[in-house]
């Protein structure tokens, strides 16, 4: 039996999050919010982002069936079904912070 892979996708966006920076579990996912001032993909230098204004959302996954690897392997449109997947959680996140930030999610209701 082989091991189960982790997934990790790394997703900056050019936008001042209301998450405060740390770890955050969404489903089977963990995804660690930070604001960092630049960005190093390996190239000759690190990219400078915007100050104030980048939110870097680090999205984790163990794929346990080895579904996400043999789609990111994919030569059809299933190579982009793990970005999409990815995005969602952000998207799950948010919503959390929206409803929280509302009332309308907590201990309250």
């Amino acid at each position: 039996m082989q091991t189960p892979s982790k997934i990790d996708f790394f997703v900056c966006i050019a936008l001042q999050g209301p998450i405060l920076p740390g770890d955050y579990s969404v489903g089977d996912a963990n995804i660690n919010v930070s604001y960092p001032e630049r960005v190093d993909f390996g190239f000759q230098a690190p990219i400078e982002l915007p100050k104030g204004c980048s939110t870097l959302f680090k999205v984790s996954w163990t794929d346990t069936d080895g579904r996400t690897e043999a789609h990111l392997k994919s030569k059809s449109f299933h190579r982009n079904l793990p970005i999409y997947q990815a995005l969602d959680l952000i998207s799950r996140l948010f919503t959390a912070f929206m409803l929280e930030g509302s009332g309308e999610f907590g201990a309250d209701g």
